[in-house]
């Protein structure tokens, strides 16, 4: 207001806590202050990066989990739906290898992901983020749906840095779902890329705020002044 100014950088600005900033690059530090506040969170423990036994049994007993680095973000080297000791084992190498710290294991549910942003306490807008994936037409194969959509992310400021990506895990998803690069996907046939649902991984967002109940707003709330 009048002459003040306010610099952001990405999603913070020159008002945000520091140390604020520091805890929630830690998701292992970040769920302890979660617990403190009373606010509700997934099962999930952090284990030294050379516990992978312990850290296995664990796991198991959850089926499915999410396994992930605890300071990454992104959506970086995080696997999700882990059900059996093979994809422990992948999931907990990939982590392992980009990880100085430690690994996070978390029970997995699904549901859907939204961000809210909270001004002054109050939560003043919630973006709705859809996991990346393509939608048939009859005519395209999927590696051309995904080509387009990325040229039309490419060409917004905003998404032009977080287009849909390829790698093992996202082929695999394709293949279970009957699908390779190659197929052709009836028209409105839905394909699922990547269920992560991060903006950094090629995820659609919707402005949702009129549309969330007010409790959840209040948790928003809760958590952002807590």
């Amino acid at each position: 207001m009048g002459d003040k100014k306010l610099y952001f950088s990405g999603t913070e600005s020159s008002l945000t806590s520091f140390l604020g900033v520091k805890i929630l690059k830690d998701k292992a530090i970040a769920r302890k202050f979660f617990i403190k506040a009373g606010v509700s969170i997934a099962k999930g423990k952090y284990f030294n990066r050379k516990d992978k036994e312990t850290a296995r049994k664990f796991a198991l007993s959850l089926s499915p989990c999410v396994i992930q680095p605890s300071e990454r973000r992104k959506g970086e080297e995080v696997t999700i739906e882990v059900k059996d000791p093979k994809e422990f084992d992948y999931a907990w190498d990939i982590a392992v290898k980009s990880s100085k710290k430690g690994i996070l294991i978390e029970d997995a549910f699904s549901g859907v992901k939204a961000r809210y942003l909270v001004v002054g306490g109050k939560c003043v807008a919630v973006l709705k983020l859809i996991p990346p994936r393509i939608i048939g037409n009859g005519i395209d194969t999927v590696e051309e749906l995904i080509n387009k959509k990325n040229q039309a992310r490419s060409e917004n400021p905003h998404l032009c840095n977080r287009l849909i990506g390829l790698d093992a895990d996202s082929l695999k998803i394709i293949k279970r779902q009957g699908f390779d690069l190659t197929s052709i996907p009836s028209k409105g046939e839905e394909v699922l890329i990547d269920p992560k649902a991060s903006l950094s991984t090629g995820a659609d967002s919707y402005d949702v705020t009129e549309e969330v109940h007010p409790l959840f707003k209040k948790i928003a709330e809760k958590v952002a002044t807590s």
